[in-house]
């Protein structure tokens, strides 16, 4: 689920990336004027579709946070903050829609003009307002990114019977994860070596039955109020 979000690039690289597409864009005609002017459209076409698709994409590609399991709600909101995923998500979107109207909006007088300079001049303000959009949500972009690497390594936890293995710092917890299951946490002889989730998995058989569960190895816990946990334990509390 999280490992499909679509990797975010910056501003600068999908601008690059468009124009690079733009050049390679070209259509034949007989006569030079109609020659030239086609293909200013068409390249301009080319331009908006390939970052409002890009845009979409990303919006897309996260999943509807609400529909989530409540345990990966509480993953976002201590690993990312909800609120600022969905003002990042919501700027993208309208940066996506602002690109879509500046065309719909300019594309008509390009293809009624018949004056090559006007028409190049009108390319060139579509160009630099799609741009400026883009980089007004740049840092919404960088967010977006970093969000999915995190997002990317959250653990699969499948619909089966669940242990949690939970309790103070190096008490064995991860060793237990390792020697139960088929899980590899890391294992190391101080505290706080588990820092996030690690999910496992055994089989047995009882009375001719496969019984299939998942165990979950948590990053260790200190005995205070949840308001003074920090973030790695607040992981531990989700798992909970």
């Amino acid at each position: 689920m999280f490992k499909e979000i679509p990797e975010v690039r910056s501003a600068e690289k999908i601008l690059d990336t468009a124009f690079k597409r733009t050049k390679k864009v070209s259509v034949s005609d007989r006569d030079r004027f109609y020659r030239t002017k086609k293909t200013i459209i068409a390249r301009t076409d080319s331009f908006s579709t390939y970052i409002s698709h890009t845009l979409e994409k990303y919006v897309k590609g996260f999943p509807s946070i609400e529909r989530l399991p409540r345990f990966y709600q509480e993953l976002i909101d201590i690993k990312i903050d909800t609120d600022k995923l969905k003002k990042a998500l919501g700027a993208v979107d309208w940066a996506k829609k602002m690109v879509q109207k500046i065309y719909a909006k300019q594309i008509s007088s390009l293809k009624k003009s018949g004056n090559i300079d006007f028409i190049k001049k009108k390319q060139k303000e579509i160009y630099g307002r799609i741009s400026s959009i883009l980089k007004q949500i740049n840092n919404e972009l960088m967010m977006l990114r970093e969000a999915q690497k995190i997002m990317k390594e959250f653990p699969e936890i499948s619909n089966l019977p669940t242990i949690v293995i939970a309790g103070y710092p190096n008490v064995g917890k991860s060793s237990l994860l390792k020697m139960l299951s088929s899980a590899k946490p890391k294992v190391k002889p101080y505290p706080f070596t588990t820092q996030s989730i690690y999910v496992g998995h055994r089989e047995e058989k009882i009375n001719h039955n496969i019984i299939q569960y998942q165990l979950i190895d948590t990053p260790g816990l200190l005995d205070r109020p949840l308001e003074k946990r920090n973030k790695i334990e607040k992981q531990a509390i989700a798992a909970l």
